[in-house]
């Protein structure tokens, strides 16, 4: 099976480094290579990767890897999308909608998560579950942030 690896770190933290990277990656790395050992226990072929770094899925703003992923998704010749957890793809309830309606039959596979199986009613209605509980997740912290600033 030809497998695409997606993975996301909402902020990764600036440090100057030997080689002058700026932002670090060892989030999405760690990530990656976890994607990896999947696909190298499961027989997977990653024909590609798609990686953004210091991009949130909750804040609405567009994420370029994300687009990029789903287009190759679109394109053909992916059968299954791996990512380290279900969050790390979706945050938000819509974005979920949007990979039931453009995946189609094409396999989630998650080190973390589990399968998620978008082409059937059970499948659909679990990750929506899980979508409900990353977007109630990402609310909160938003709410405790707020009131933090206020506090300041």
């Amino acid at each position: 099976m030809r497998a695409v690896i997606y993975a996301r770190i909402s902020s990764a933290k600036e440090k100057k480094d030997d080689d002058a990277r700026g932002l670090v990656t060892a989030g999405v790395d760690r990530q990656e290579a976890d994607c990896r050992a999947l696909a190298r226990e499961r027989g997977h072929e990653v024909v590609d990767v798609f990686v953004d770094n210091n991009v949130s899925a909750y804040s609405g703003k567009r994420r370029p890897a994300f687009e990029e992923m789903l287009e190759a998704v679109r394109a053909g010749g992916v059968d299954v999308v791996l990512v380290y957890a279900t969050d790390r793809l979706f945050r938000l309830v819509s974005d979920l909608e949007r990979l039931v309606t453009e995946l189609g039959e094409v396999q989630i596979s998650t080190v973390r998560s589990g399968e998620v199986a978008l082409a059937t009613a059970d499948g659909k209605m679990f990750a929506r579950v899980q979508g409900t509980i990353s977007q109630h997740s990402s609310e909160k912290l938003s709410e405790r942030v707020k009131r933090a600033i206020e506090a300041r």
